[in-house]
């Protein structure tokens, strides 16, 4: 690996794909590796996606989607949370439902569809190494997101907030194909655990 610098994955909105592609398209040295941040990024795409065309970052999110490898999820993504002139002044958005142990289709939709359009863009216009970073602490969304990730050909995997002893299994599995699980641990300290499964 020649890269000389690693752009930290700091957290929601902050390292954005623009970012990331300015770092990973460097003509060095010292060379860069961008990193996004996958924190909540299907709570930020959603949001963005109900501000239709007044936000800079829609009509992109809808250019990544439309290179989704599974039109149909990404359409109804895009039924579900597109705004073509935005959330009128004085209406509420639609929120993101939270995670929880069984996911709606609906949910895990958008994840994957958030985590793709954020790594594709990253890596748009170039072949050079992207990475993205995630929170261990924040798992319940990690195996939808690295499926999402994975499907845009993201370069490397970061993790902050946890060890992340789980996750080279789950990458391993996902990478030949087969069905993937997490590991979530249930508070109380007494070891249990769920698995969500993918």
């Amino acid at each position: 690996m020649r890269e000389q610098v690693i752009q930290g994955g700091m957290g929601l909105g902050l390292s954005v794909p623009l970012l990331a592609r300015a770092v990973s398209t460097r003509t060095g040295p010292p060379w860069g590796l961008g990193t996004v941040s996958g924190t909540a990024v299907n709570v930020v795409m959603a949001r963005v996606l109900q501000n239709g065309s007044r936000d800079k970052g829609c009509e992109g999110f809808l250019r990544a989607l439309e290179e989704f490898p599974f039109p149909d999820v990404a359409k109804s993504v895009i039924d579900t949370w597109y705004v073509s002139s935005g959330i009128p002044k004085g209406k509420r958005y639609r929120t993101v439902e939270m995670f929880t142990l069984e996911p709606s289709p609906e949910l895990i939709n958008l994840t994957v569809c958030a985590n793709f359009a954020i790594v594709w863009l990253a890596k748009e216009g170039h072949h050079n190494r992207v990475s993205i970073n995630y929170l261990e602490k924040v798992n319940m969304p990690l195996i939808y997101s690295f499926v999402g990730a994975m499907l845009a050909g993201v370069d490397y995997v970061t993790m902050g907030a946890g060890i992340p002893t789980q996750v080279p299994g789950v990458l391993d599995t996902i990478t030949q194909g087969r069905p993937a699980e997490y590991r979530i641990p249930i508070g109380g300290g007494d070891g249990k655990s769920r698995l969500m499964n993918f």
